[in-house]
């Protein structure tokens, strides 16, 4: 250990030069208190991974919503499939993977003043008057709980302070920028009771115009017209709306109230209520199919992108419609110090909302793949802990309770454009086939089936193939004509998943020595679920119910349900930390931690009682050995940690033709992440950040009859990395202007689990899910004075298009994607008093 400060030593003392003399003279580095252990402590001496901004840093840093994120923290990726209300968090190469199920938990736990959130739609709504937030990577099994495999994201909402009676302070924020988009914030707090009630009030509002140019048509060519002359358009659309696609319209208020009646007792209530409402997002797609023969890309429907003239921020859509999210949250802590080192911690949370998404998922102005999504959702949490502070021990005991319910209603339409063909006699397919291929497909498989016309009702789904009723287009379901005579439909589904979540924990840090610190943690959980009133009756395109898929039934009936399944886990995870001072500025730390995420039942099943199933829960046992570090008189901060994650059961998802399945996976991850940050002068700030991560499948995983050993976990880029320097360019007035920037570079990204294994299987043309290597850059110039702020801002500044989600669509002939934001700017102005 000697060897290693006398090492560190002569490097540090080999720094020589203008650099290292304005290092030595720059400004110390603030300290950053964080509260990952459940105690207030400084960032550098916890032995943990963990990143925190405050307030200013956000702001600075233009965080203003959680994609802002992406790429901020070390091996941090954020997609927003739908929105900026629902991010999906991915930390060191865990996350919720393909699936979007709206009952699984994400694996990443999302916390807002120690109260966890776990309905995922809301995650993106506190984003407001924050005074600080941190991102704790790694397994938090032990003080955080469940469905924390790979992290913990914790969000500190801002608290009023006590002043005098009657006196105001608080901020206005307002800011302008292109696509017409518009944000408001601002909060005001006094002290009601001097020394003992303070409250705090915040709102926010954002509005914008969408980015995706919306170029709908109001006729376009039916399938008929396709086959027989393309140019020719008959079919009406009939449009859900002609704005353009992925605005912002969101709001949200907060209130806060600090009493501490005595001065061993404080009560903290905090009660936020916000919605979110915009026009939602529309796939950029990527056709690979050639149904006509001609050499040209398409849909299996024969629509594509290019057919409309489309740019890559322009998009055609029938049914996308508003992405709606509403919810309520309430949260009380209590903390009372019964004596001098012992102390009652109380939390209390409830959250109830809903959400309603219109989701056109095929990219086109037809209802190849249309999902309308609906849920409401409420939960209770109690978390109750002790926590003993004595010489060289600190010790926590907590014992929690949660409890949550998911209601949904999903409407689903799959392959309507179908519909053009029915009743069609196979004559007219016969006049065709000479030049048209898949006319002359459809006339066969008509031979083969016996049949006169294109048929009315023939969904391809294993209901209705199980009946009897499906009518095939050859024998062999490989033979690509077994399915041609198939035909669209729509399902209505429902279900209601109701856990219960119940553990014990305990947590006990020790020091040896002065320099030496052990910590042992563990905690129990017990999950039950129980998913109750699950029902899918299936309808024609035109409306008319034909049989219930769940439970199965050849007469339809709405109020026919399966009975009641339960599923349940349990487990023992927790944590064991070594760390080890060096010296006051320099720490070494070890540790060891499970984390486990909660089974749960597949929330899109829709089509066949075989999709109504529990998926085990998935498990992480991780290793990370760090080292922290404040140099140069606290002018430089250096962090560097490696880890290895054993990942066993993913839930992932599996798609079978319009059909999606809930399996297990297993794999591992390793990497390497460093944090960098420094005053390199009294007037300029840098920090940088990187993470390096290889993450893999076990080989002779099997999902869907593929082997995906050896692929890369999805949204786990090999190298991540970010550079923000912020420089006070000089004194202008009674303030200073400064101007900072942010290089944000992801690598190459996989969407789904299968990398190139599934899609390699398409064509003829070029598929894939996936987004090679890109960076973004954002810059910031501002006049700062004691209660003004003036600013010119941008973000993605070389207007890079890029994409951040996307899923399976194979079976419909093209890949589905979602772009990231394009070139923003705008003005800002902000005013505290």
């Amino acid at each position: 250990m000697s060897h290693f400060k006398t090492q560190l030593s002569i490097a540090v003392g080999l720094c020589s030069g203008a650099l290292c003399s304005s290092l030595l003279a720059a400004q110390a580095l603030e300290e950053v208190v964080v509260t990952a252990t459940k105690v207030a402590e400084s960032q550098q001496t916890v032995p943990l991974a963990v990143t925190a901004f405050d307030a200013g840093a956000m702001q600075q840093k233009g965080i203003t919503e959680t994609s802002d994120m992406s790429g901020m923290v070390p091996s941090l990726v954020v997609s927003s499939p739908y929105g900026r209300s629902q991010p999906n968090f991915s930390l060191r190469g865990v996350s919720v993977a393909n699936e979007f199920n709206a009952n699984a938990a994400s694996p990443i736990g999302v916390y807002v003043n120690e109260d966890y959130k776990q309905f995922r739609p809301t995650h993106g709504m506190q984003l407001f008057d924050l005074d600080r937030m941190e991102v704790i990577r790694g397994p938090q099994g032990t003080l955080f709980g469940r469905n924390t495999t790979g992290g913990a994201i914790s969000v500190h909402t801002q608290l009023p302070g006590f002043g005098s009676v009657g006196e105001f302070s608080g901020y206005a924020m307002g800011k302008y920028g292109n696509y017409n988009r518009w944000a408001l914030e601002g909060a005001v707090e006094t002290t009601l009771i001097e020394d003992v009630l303070a409250i705090r009030l915040a709102y926010t509002e954002n509005q914008g115009d969408g980015y995706l140019k919306n170029k709908t048509p109001e006729n376009i060519p039916s399938m008929v017209d396709l086959l027989i002359d393309p140019s020719n358009a008959s079919k009406p659309v009939n449009a859900e709306s002609d704005e353009d696609m992925s605005s912002i319209d969101d709001n949200a208020g907060r209130l806060s109230l600090v009493y501490t009646p005595t001065n061993d007792l404080e009560v903290v209530f905090v009660g936020t209520i916000g919605q979110s409402k915009p026009w939602g997002t529309v796939p950029v797609t990527n056709e690979f199919a050639d149904i006509n023969g001609d050499g040209l890309t398409e849909n299996v429907f024969g629509y594509s992108r290019a057919m409309f003239g489309l740019d890559d921020d322009e998009v055609v859509t029938d049914q996308n419609g508003r992405y709606k999210t509403s919810a309520e949250d309430y949260n009380l802590k209590v903390e009372w110090d019964l004596q001098e080192n012992l102390s009652l911690t109380s939390i209390t949370g409830y959250q109830e909302g809903d959400y309603d998404i219109k989701n056109d998922c095929d990219g086109m102005p037809v209802a190849a793949c249309y999902a309308h999504f609906r849920s409401d959702f409420d939960q209770l949490n109690q978390d109750l802990r002790l926590s003993w502070d004595w010489d060289k021990t600190k010790l926590i005991v907590g014992a929690y309770y949660g409890k949550d319910e998911v209601s949904t209603n999903n409407d689903q339409t799959f392959f309507q454009p179908l519909e053009d063909l029915a009743g069609i006699p196979q004559a007219s397919f016969d006049a065709l086939a000479s030049t048209v291929p898949l006319a002359g497909a459809i006339s066969a498989a008509m031979t083969y089936a016996g049949i006169s016309e294109f048929p009315g009702f023939n969904p391809p789904v294993s209901s209705w193939i199980g009946q009897g009723n499906f009518i095939a287009g050859a024998a062999d379901p490989a033979d690509p004509l077994y399915s041609v005579l198939a035909t669209g439909f729509k399902t209505n589904s429902s279900f209601t998943q109701a856990r219960e979540s119940k553990a014990v924990y305990f947590e006990v840090a020790h020091y040896v020595t002065d320099d030496l610190r052990f910590t042992l943690g563990l905690r129990y959980t017990e999950d039950d679920f129980v998913l109750s009133h699950t029902r899918s009756t299936f309808y024609d395109v035109n409306g008319t119910a034909q049989y219930n898929a769940i439970p199965l039934s050849a007469s339809p009936d709405t109020s026919l349900t399966l009975g009641d399944l339960k599923g349940n886990s349990d487990e023992v995870t927790g944590r064991l930390l070594v760390d080890y001072h060096l010296d006051e500025d320099m720490m070494l730390y070890a540790s060891y931690s499970k984390g486990y995420r909660a089974g749960t039942f597949n929330g899109l099943a829709s089509q066949s009682v075989d999709q109504v199933t529990f998926v085990s829960p998935e498990f992480i046992d991780a290793y990370e050995i760090g080292f922290k570090s404040r140099l140069l008189d606290n002018s430089l901060q250096f962090n560097i940690a490696a880890y290895y994650n054993d990942y066993a059961d993913q839930q992932v998802q599996e798609v079978v033709g319009a059909t999606t399945f809930l399996r297990n996976a297993s794999g591992e991850m390793k990497g390497l992440e460093v944090e960098l940050e420094s005053n390199i002068t009294d007037t300029v700030y840098v920090s940088l950040s990187a993470g390096y991560l290889r993450s893999e499948y076990d080989e002779g995983v099997v999902v869907g009859g593929i082997d995906i050993g050896g692929n890369q976990f999805p949204f786990a880029p090999e190298v991540t990395a970010n550079l923000f320097v912020n420089w006070e360019v000089m004194t202008l007035g009674d303030g200073t202007l400064e101007l900072s920037s942010t290089l944000r570079y992801q690598d190459d990204t996989w969407f789904d689990p299968f990398n190139a294994e599934k899609t390699d299987l398409n064509g003829p043309g070029e598929s894939s899910q996936k987004q090679d290597a890109y960076t973004l850059l954002d810059a910031r110039l501002s006049y700062v004075a004691d209660s003004l702020e003036l600013s010119l801002w941008g973000k993605n500044l070389t207007d890079k298009y890029y994409k951040v989600s996307g899923f399976d669509t194979s079976a419909f002939g093209y890949d589905h994607a979602i772009r990231g934001e394009p070139r923003t700017f705008g003005v800002e102005a902000r005013y505290h008093f």
